[in-house]
């Protein structure tokens, strides 16, 4: 009977602690859904027009090298995304810290349906050396 009692809590705790777990970039969820997700959803679906969907976005594919900029220093253009214009108006966040975009940034990456090449420390300081 213990033996059963044991390999039970086993087995809840396992459940239990891959369930907080769930996603594969935990750090970058909680800043993104402390920077990010008012503006594009913790669904990262945005608002429209207004705000741009990162979902499945050719946006993010085509501008990898950007991403780390765009997040530091936002961004005002005219882009064009999946079947629209959108006019992105995205505010800047000069606090954040090379390990907190890496973080965002591979999350957004490997999120509703995104599948790019998981950065690096380095990737993330080469590409903020290049910003405007």
């Amino acid at each position: 009977m213990i033996r059963f009692f044991y390999i039970a809590l086993a087995v809840i705790s396992t459940a239990t602690l891959t369930q907080c777990n769930s996603t594969e970039y935990p750090s970058g969820k909680r800043y993104y859904d402390a920077y990010c997700g008012n503006c594009h959803m913790g669904d990262g679906k945005g608002l429209s027009k207004l705000i741009p969907s990162l979902e499945k976005s050719q946006y993010l594919i085509h501008q990898q090298d950007e991403l780390p900029c765009i997040i530091r220093n936002g961004i005002k253009s005219t882009v064009a995304d999946s079947s629209a214009e959108v006019q992105l108006s995205m505010p800047a966040h000069p606090k954040l810290s090379e390990i907190e975009i890496l973080n965002i940034c591979n999350y957004v990456n490997h999120s509703w349906g995104n599948q790019q090449v998981q950065l690096n420390l380095e990737d993330i300081k080469d590409k903020l050396k290049l910003c405007n």
